[in-house]
Formats: C-alpha cells, structure tokens, sequence
C-alpha cells in the first residue's frame, strides 16, 4: 500500500461514519486495506462478500436480471447501509455495494466493467467505469476499483482527499447520484 492510500485511509478511520461495505469480489483489496491500516474497527462494521449467485440473491432477497449493474450496486449499498444503521444506531453510517465483471480465467464476451455505490441514508452516489479490455491484468483492474471505492468512501465521508486513479485513453468514471427515496423504493420492491 503506498503512503497516500494508507493517509487518505487513516482519514476515512477519523471520520464519525460507520460502514458496511457489500462487494461481489471486486473491491475485496479496498475492504482488506481499511482494515490494515490502525483504527478500522472505528470505520468497518462488517464486509460481507455476496460473491456466488445464490449468496447475491440471498443477501438481497430476490434474483437480479444483471448481478453487475448500476441497479445491483445500488441495491447492495441500500441494504449495507440498513445493516450499517442497525449495528450502528445513532451515528452516520454508509453503506458500499460494489459489482464487478472483470477479467477472468476464461474469455469475457461483454465488456470489463464495475458499478460502485455508496449510500448514505440521503443519497446514493454510483460510480461506474467500463475499463479497456485486455489493457491489465485481474490484479490491475481490481487495483482501479479499489482506489475508487477508497475515493467514493472519502466523497460520502466529507473527506476532501482523493486517489489519483491511473485511467487509460477511453476510461472515465460516470458518476450519478440519486436522492435516498428512489433507490430505497427499488429496493424496497425489488
């Protein structure tokens, strides 16, 4: 880990928010980082990893159409942040739920890609990236989503500090943001 995750990380552990951060895989190295640097145990409640598609559907109670998708990110974020404010009463939580379909053993037809949220309980911010096929490895690709999920996190926290993300010719992040009702009514409908 290179000095300015480990100091933006030290800066997301003085925040007052509490997280709970719901990955499919990618973002693992993001939640494995929060929790090496002293002081995550203020900031992490819990990270499960929903990773198979039985554990997806069980985490959030019904079948996605796409497990890696703006909708599914969202969806995850908005049930890490209910878990967040049970664990937590009282204090400002968030919760992260990242989807990704990156490189793998085994040629991809779509594209590689990631869909990050954050909620907050008044917003739900989604980071989304399609990355170059074929440009990095499975380490290199999760590596980009690890420094946006820490950068996501820093946004939702207050935290001025950002990552510089080490993007290719073609790669720009897509960011929207919605008010908490919209994504809490999808997810409340399914």
């Amino acid at each position: 880990m290179d000095a300015a995750v480990r100091q933006l990380i030290t800066l997301l552990h003085k925040s007052p928010y509490r997280c709970v951060l719901a990955v499919t895989g990618g973002g693992a190295g993001a939640i494995a980082w929060l929790l090496s640097v002293p002081g995550g145990s203020r900031t992490v409640l819990e990270a499960p990893v929903p990773y198979a598609e039985d554990s997806l559907r069980e985490y959030l109670g019904y079948t996605l159409k796409s497990s890696c998708s703006v909708a599914a990110s969202q969806d995850l974020a908005v049930r890490a942040q209910q878990r967040a404010r049970l664990l937590a009463p009282g204090v400002p939580t968030a919760g992260v739920g990242c989807t990704a379909s990156l490189r793998s053993d085994r040629p991809k037809r779509g594209d590689h890609r990631f869909h990050l949220s954050v909620h907050t309980g008044v917003r739900t911010i989604t980071h989304s990236l399609i990355l170059v096929k074929g440009a990095r490895d499975r380490e290199g690709e999760e590596h980009i989503i690890d420094l946006v999920l820490l950068n996501a996190l820093a946004e939702a926290f207050g935290v001025p500090d950002r990552l510089d993300l080490p993007l290719l010719p073609g790669e720009e992040i897509v960011v929207e943001t919605r008010p908490e009702g919209e994504a809490l009514a999808r997810f409340l409908t399914g």
